[in-house]
């Protein structure tokens, strides 16, 4: 009798085995939706805080590259549901 790593999946009501090496990567994946927010996040108010300096032209290309990153986020995440 061979022993597999598995995890039982518990949303699951069937006894199917889920790999363990599946699971992680699903978590490793959402860790990084949210990193790519909190980068958009930084690159609409560093250059919200570059026009107020006066450096309009790099404050408006952050701030356009961080609206950009935004919504093509929520349009990945509305795809995905």
């Amino acid at each position: 009798m061979t022993h597999t790593n598995t995890i039982l999946d518990k949303d699951d009501n069937t006894d199917k085995p889920v790999p363990a090496t599946k699971k992680k990567k699903e978590e490793k994946k959402n860790n990084y939706g949210w990193l790519s927010l909190v980068v958009s996040g930084w690159f609409v108010i560093n250059g919200s805080m570059k026009i107020s300096e006066g450096n309009t032209t790099w404050g408006g290309i952050l701030v356009i590259l961080g609206i950009a990153g935004l919504i093509f986020k929520i349009y990945e995440m509305s795809k995905k549901e």
